[in-house]
Protein backbone atom coordinates (compact mmCIF):
# COMPACT_ATOMS: atom_id res chain seq x y z
CA UNK A 1 0.00 0.00 0.00
CA UNK A 2 3.15 2.25 0.64
CA UNK A 3 3.88 2.08 -2.74
CA UNK A 4 0.63 3.15 -4.16
CA UNK A 5 0.98 6.38 -1.58
CA UNK A 6 4.08 7.13 -3.49
CA UNK A 7 2.47 6.65 -7.28
CA UNK A 8 -0.35 8.84 -5.92
CA UNK A 9 2.33 11.65 -4.35
CA UNK A 10 4.06 11.33 -7.57
CA UNK A 11 1.21 12.64 -9.67
CA UNK A 12 1.28 15.92 -7.44
CA UNK A 13 -1.34 14.09 -5.16
CA UNK A 14 -1.93 16.20 -1.69
CA UNK A 15 -0.56 14.27 1.52
CA UNK A 16 -4.62 13.91 2.90
CA UNK A 17 -5.62 12.71 -0.44
CA UNK A 18 -2.80 10.20 -0.61
CA UNK A 19 -3.38 8.86 2.16
CA UNK A 20 -7.60 8.91 2.54
CA UNK A 21 -7.55 6.90 -1.28
CA UNK A 22 -4.57 4.09 0.79
CA UNK A 23 -6.35 3.70 3.52
CA UNK A 24 -9.69 3.66 1.38
CA UNK A 25 -7.82 0.99 -1.00
CA UNK A 26 -6.88 -1.12 2.57
CA UNK A 27 -9.24 -0.99 4.78
CA UNK A 28 -12.47 -0.35 2.56
CA UNK A 29 -11.65 -3.09 -0.04
CA UNK A 30 -11.26 -7.03 0.65
CA UNK A 31 -7.62 -6.52 -0.43
CA UNK A 32 -6.52 -6.48 3.16
CA UNK A 33 -8.51 -9.86 3.95
CA UNK A 34 -7.66 -11.39 1.07
CA UNK A 35 -3.70 -10.65 1.02
CA UNK A 36 -3.50 -11.52 4.51
CA UNK A 37 -4.76 -14.82 4.95
CA UNK A 38 -3.04 -17.81 3.83
CA UNK A 39 -3.31 -17.48 0.25
CA UNK A 40 0.67 -16.82 -0.68
CA UNK A 41 0.44 -15.71 -4.04
CA UNK A 42 -2.06 -12.76 -3.45
CA UNK A 43 0.70 -10.44 -1.15
CA UNK A 44 3.22 -10.23 -3.79
CA UNK A 45 0.63 -10.23 -6.61
CA UNK A 46 -0.64 -6.71 -4.85
CA UNK A 47 3.57 -5.68 -4.44
CA UNK A 48 3.99 -6.31 -8.05
CA UNK A 49 1.05 -4.44 -9.41
CA UNK A 50 2.03 -1.68 -6.84
CA UNK A 51 5.24 -1.29 -8.31
CA UNK A 52 4.14 -1.49 -12.26
CA UNK A 53 1.48 1.41 -11.12
CA UNK A 54 4.35 3.50 -9.39
CA UNK A 55 6.47 3.19 -12.21
CA UNK A 56 3.95 4.48 -14.73
CA UNK A 57 2.36 7.01 -12.96
CA UNK A 58 5.10 9.62 -13.91
CA UNK A 59 4.10 11.72 -16.72
CA UNK A 60 5.53 11.84 -19.55
CA UNK A 61 6.45 7.86 -19.22
CA UNK A 62 10.39 7.59 -19.80
CA UNK A 63 11.18 4.26 -21.32
CA UNK A 64 13.11 2.77 -18.19
CA UNK A 65 10.05 3.22 -16.26
CA UNK A 66 8.05 1.33 -18.66
CA UNK A 67 10.99 -1.24 -18.53
CA UNK A 68 10.65 -1.66 -14.61
CA UNK A 69 7.21 -1.93 -14.92
CA UNK A 70 7.38 -4.24 -17.27
CA UNK A 71 9.78 -6.56 -15.13
CA UNK A 72 7.11 -5.99 -12.15
CA UNK A 73 4.17 -7.32 -14.52
CA UNK A 74 6.37 -10.23 -15.82
CA UNK A 75 7.02 -11.36 -12.16
CA UNK A 76 3.29 -10.95 -11.44
CA UNK A 77 2.41 -13.62 -14.34
CA UNK A 78 4.82 -15.34 -12.60
CA UNK A 79 3.48 -15.86 -9.22
CA UNK A 80 -0.25 -15.78 -10.77
CA UNK A 81 -0.67 -16.22 -14.84
CA UNK A 82 -4.11 -14.41 -14.27
CA UNK A 83 -2.33 -11.41 -14.26
CA UNK A 84 -1.56 -12.02 -18.16
CA UNK A 85 -4.63 -10.01 -18.69
CA UNK A 86 -3.39 -6.96 -16.52
CA UNK A 87 -0.37 -7.33 -18.73
CA UNK A 88 -1.97 -7.42 -22.05
CA UNK A 89 -4.49 -4.53 -20.80
CA UNK A 90 -1.77 -2.43 -19.69
CA UNK A 91 0.12 -2.90 -22.51
CA UNK A 92 -2.80 -2.16 -24.81
CA UNK A 93 -3.30 0.93 -22.70
CA UNK A 94 0.14 2.06 -23.41
CA UNK A 95 0.38 1.23 -26.94
CA UNK A 96 -2.27 3.98 -27.40
CA UNK A 97 -0.09 6.69 -25.79
CA UNK A 98 3.59 5.39 -26.93
CA UNK A 99 4.50 2.33 -28.82
CA UNK A 100 8.31 2.47 -27.75
CA UNK A 101 7.12 1.84 -24.01
CA UNK A 102 4.58 -0.77 -25.09
CA UNK A 103 7.77 -2.15 -26.65
CA UNK A 104 10.01 -1.58 -23.67
CA UNK A 105 7.27 -3.22 -21.42
CA UNK A 106 6.53 -6.34 -23.55
CA UNK A 107 10.36 -7.15 -23.53
CA UNK A 108 11.13 -6.48 -19.82
CA UNK A 109 8.17 -8.51 -19.09
CA UNK A 110 9.27 -11.55 -20.88
CA UNK A 111 12.23 -12.81 -18.83
CA UNK A 112 10.73 -13.16 -15.45
CA UNK A 113 7.34 -14.90 -16.97
CA UNK A 114 9.29 -17.52 -19.22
Amino acid sequence: MAVLYLAMRRRQASVTSALLATVALALGTSMWSTASRGLWQHGPLILCFSLAIFFLSRQPIRLADAALAGFALGYAVLIRQTAGLALMTITLALLTLNWRAALALVLASAPPSW
